[in-house]
């Protein structure tokens, strides 16, 4: 019968390592080189036979119930657990696989579902139930081949920068004075810096541009260093400008005559720059015998030219002012009487707020008279307004004047009107009679039907009210109550040397009073 204890013969204790990684079992023994060795279950060791030392057997002790470990726990031989509790649970090929192997999981318990990593989700958020997250989680494997490369490409790029340094540093080290000149020259920076031989010389930033021009001017202009392209900046803002040698005084320095141009956001008010930042253009001046002429436009295109035109124009023209003032008999709003009115015309110019003479005046219509002068600025004519021109008792007129001044042009304008009046009166008969009209000295003068009038009525008579025609009457009410009207008729009333028609409204019944208010609209 053979010993199942025996495990054989070896060669070495690496070979039986070999052969039983884990150790062996109570009773196991073996032989190395014909040394005999048995396993130490104490010990978890394999022991030459002839050394054991035998010692009491250790305890196996069961508990049914919980352990809890407050403190450290070292476990000297194998951790022998059915499973081990942690978030991590691992993969599964089954929901049902990973059900039967944490069959209560705790909330934030994790695990893959599948065949592969990663793999579809589950996840503990409610105690004793595996839920799908509909994610795909888990560890992937990493590309070390990639990470090699990428670190063996940041090298490469290292070492070449570093490389590029070092020669930029030997390249430094070997820039000469003269170079470090030239590129002072190209920037216009250098104290050599010549605007007829380098591209210009840079003047510096200015905080307004007034500071630039009086730098400009401090400018020696007695040798040909300032004599071709400069610029500087105001604030941030470019500017150019060009010096041009129009003629350069050997014996005498002061007729040294210079052209000068500058381009930028300019405008100008009577041959003084200044920044206007909507508009690039290009303005011009002269060094004569020492002192500068005032500035004036030039290169612009045709565009900017006719831009800024407009807006000096616009700017000269918002300064001139033309009132007028109109009087007559009858006064402007008055009575229309038929007859041929003479109105006269005040009119007064002023240009930016002072009275000035313009180069001519005169009215905008024929049957103005010539304007004569009052006083500086004041000029009066007449307007001949005839009464034929009324229209159903409305006679008015919009003079209008024109006055020219520095090449510009100002009118203004002024309205004249007069009224035939309103008038009432009662008959005894609804039938409208023109000589009655003509009779009735109760009247109103106004430029609308609209309002309440209080008038007097022969008892037991119709009331007539009479507009001329160019009223009309919409309601009659008398405290608040609608007064009936018969149907409008027209009457043509002589006024004057003119005829005037009148719309009549009479009352379709008598009035039983002497006096009533009514309101007309």
């Amino acid at each position: 019968m053979s010993d199942l204890t025996n495990l054989g013969e070896y060669s070495s204790l690496s070979a039986v390592l070999a052969a039983y990684p884990e150790g062996g079992k109570e009773g196991d023994y073996l032989y190395i080189s014909g040394t005999k060795y048995r396993w130490n279950k104490y010990d978890l060791i394999w022991e030459n036979a002839a050394t054991v030392t035998e010692s009491n057997a250790r305890e196996n002790k069961v508990f049914d119930g919980d352990v809890t470990v407050n403190n450290n726990l070292t476990v000297a031989g194998e951790l022998r657990a059915k499973r081990v509790k942690q978030p991590n649970c691992g993969l599964f090929a089954t929901l049902d696989a990973l059900t039967a192997a944490y069959p209560s999981p705790t909330v934030g318990m994790w695990a893959i579902v599948g065949d592969t990593i990663p793999g579809p989700l589950y996840r503990c958020d409610t105690e004793g139930v595996w839920t799908a997250t509909g994610e795909t989680g888990g560890v992937d494997g990493i590309d070390v081949d990639t990470y090699d490369q990428a670190i063996s490409d940041l090298d490469t790029r290292a070492t070449a920068l570093e490389t590029a340094n070092t020669e930029m540093k030997e390249s430094i080290a070997s820039f000469s004075d003269t170079d470090a000149s030239l590129l002072k020259r190209i920037m216009g920076t250098d104290d050599n810096s010549n605007a007829s031989t380098d591209p210009f010389i840079q003047l510096g930033e200015f905080s307004s541009l007034d500071a630039a021009i009086t730098a400009l001017e401090a400018l020696d202009y007695t040798t040909s260093k300032y004599a071709g392209n400069f610029r500087f900046t105001v604030s941030g803002v470019p500017y150019f400008g060009t010096n041009y040698v129009q003629y350069y005084g050997t014996d005498d320095s002061s007729k040294t005559h210079y052209l000068q141009k500058l381009e930028g956001g300019l405008t100008l008010t009577n041959g003084v720059v200044s920044q206007y930042t909507s508009t690039y253009r290009t303005v011009w001046r002269e060094l004569v015998d020492g002192a500068w002429t005032t500035w004036k436009y030039d290169g612009m295109t045709e565009w900017a030219r006719n831009y800024m035109t407009e807006l000096e124009n616009a700017d000269k023209l918002s300064k001139l002012k033309v009132s007028l003032a109109l009087s007559a008999n009858p006064s402007n709003g008055g009575e229309f009487a038929g007859s041929d009115i003479t109105i006269t015309v005040t009119a007064t110019v002023t240009y930016d707020g002072t009275l000035v003479d313009p180069t001519s005046i005169s009215g905008g219509e024929s049957g103005f008279s010539s304007f004569t002068k009052q006083s500086t600025g004041v000029y009066v004519g007449t307007y001949t307004l005839s009464a034929s021109s009324h229209t159903n008792g409305l006679l008015s007129k919009t003079l209008t004047v024109t006055a020219v001044y520095d090449s510009m042009s100002k009118s203004a304008s002024s309205t004249y009107s007069v009224y035939a009046p309103i008038k009432f009166g009662s008959l005894a008969t609804q039938t409208a009679d023109a000589a009655s009209i003509t009779g009735w000295t109760q009247e109103s003068v106004k430029s609308s039907v609209a309002g309440t009038y209080t008038v007097a009525v022969t008892t037991g008579n119709y009331l007539h009210i009479c507009v001329p025609a160019f009223m009309a009457v919409s309601s009659v009410t008398s405290s608040g109550f609608d007064v009936p009207v018969e149907a409008v008729q027209t009457v043509a009333v002589t006024v004057g040397s003119t005829t005037v028609n009148y719309n009549v409204y009479v009352t379709s019944e008598q009035i039983g009073v002497e006096s009533m208010t009514i309101t007309l609209s």
